[in-house]
C-alpha cells in the first residue's frame, strides 16, 4: 500500500472516531456552517445526492481540520495528543505530520506527469511550489491549466491530498500572475469560501459548477 493510501485511510479512521462520537459536539459547528456556507441542498424538497455527498464531505473536512472547537484544538489535533488505545505508531506518526503541515489553498497546475503520478501546483496565495503525489489528479486529462483548490499535507517528506474536496476551476492560469494577499485569512476560512460560492443558495459559482466532472 502507498503512502497515499495509507493516509486516506488515517484520515478516515478519524472522521470515523469522532462520527461515532458527535452527538457530544456537533449541534454549534453544523449551525456555524449552515450560517456561513447556506447550502442550497438545505432548502430543496429533492437535492441532488451527489451534491449532498459533497456537501456533507466539505462539512466533515472542515470540522476535522479546521473548526476549533475549544481550547483543545481541532478534532485532528485533539485525535493525535489523545489517540485512541489500540492505534498503531505507523498511523499516529502519519496523522501528528498532516497536523502540522496541512492546508487548503488554490493551486496553479504548472505540469502534470501522468506517469509518474505527480503533479507540480503553485500555491497562488504565497508563491510555494510543491511536487504532489496523487495519481488520479495527476491522469485527469481535462485539467491542465487552470486551478485546482484542494487540502494538502506533507507525509514523509511526500505531499499529498488529505482532504475530500477537490475543485477544478478551468480559467487558464494567467502567466503574469501575483501571489494574492490574504493575510489573516485562514485555511478553514478560504474552504468555507469556496463552499459558500460552489453550494450556497446565493453561490457566485453555484450554478455553473459541475459536480459529475469532479468525481
Amino acid at each position: 500500500m502507498g503512502i497515499g493510501e495509507k493516509v486516506e485511510r488515517d484520515v478516515r479512521s478519524v472522521a470515523e472516531y469522532w462520527g461515532r462520537r458527535k452527538r457530544e459536539f456537533i449541534e454549534e459547528p453544523a449551525l456555524a456552517f449552515e450560517q456561513i456556507v447556506r447550502p442550497a441542498i438545505y432548502f430543496e424538497s429533492e437535492p441532488d445526492p451527489l451534491v449532498e455527498t459533497q456537501v456533507n464531505a466539505t462539512f466533515t473536512e472542515w470540522l476535522l481540520f479546521d473548526c476549533m472547537l475549544d481550547e483543545r484544538g481541532t478534532l485532528l489535533e485533539r485525535y493525535v495528543r489523545k489517540p485512541p488505545a489500540g492505534v498503531a505508531d505507523s498511523r499516529l506518526a502519519r496523522l501528528r505530520q498532516v497536523a502540522e503541515t496541512h492546508e487548503f489553498s488554490e493551486y496553479a497546475i504548472m505540469r502534470r506527469d501522468p506517469g509518474a503520478g505527480t503533479l507540480e501546483l503553485l500555491d497562488i496565495y504565497d508563491g510555494t511550489m510543491r511536487t504532489v503525489r496523487d495519481a488520479r489528479l495527476a491522469r485527469r486529462d481535462n485539467w491542465n491549466e487552470g486551478t485546482v483548490s484542494l487540502r494538502l499535507g506533507c507525509v514523509d517528506d511526500v505531499w499529498l491530498p488529505v482532504g475530500q474536496t477537490v475543485m477544478y476551476d478551468r480559467c487558464p492560469f494567467d502567466p503574469s500572475w501575483v501571489p494574492v494577499d490574504d493575510e489573516g485569512t485562514t485555511s478553514g476560512m478560504r474552504l468555507l469560501d469556496l463552499a459558500h460560492d460552489v453550494f450556497g443558495v446565493d453561490g457566485a459559482y453555484r450554478t455553473s459548477v459541475n459536480m459529475r466532472q469532479l468525481v
